[in-house]
């Protein structure tokens, strides 16, 4: 994506600014909670 976007860093921004308005509006949306799941059912990575 870095190639595709010469602005990665904004745009990435972006991004996470989208959505956590979206997740402050449906904080239940499936939606937006399936591609992230439950951090705590989440074995820690090393």
């Amino acid at each position: 994506m870095r190639e595709i976007y010469s602005e990665w860093e904004d745009v990435a921004r972006t991004c996470v600014e989208v959505l956590r308005m979206e997740a402050g509006v449906s904080p239940a949306d499936p939606a937006l909670t399936a591609p992230v799941g439950d951090p705590a059912l989440t074995p820690p990575r090393r």
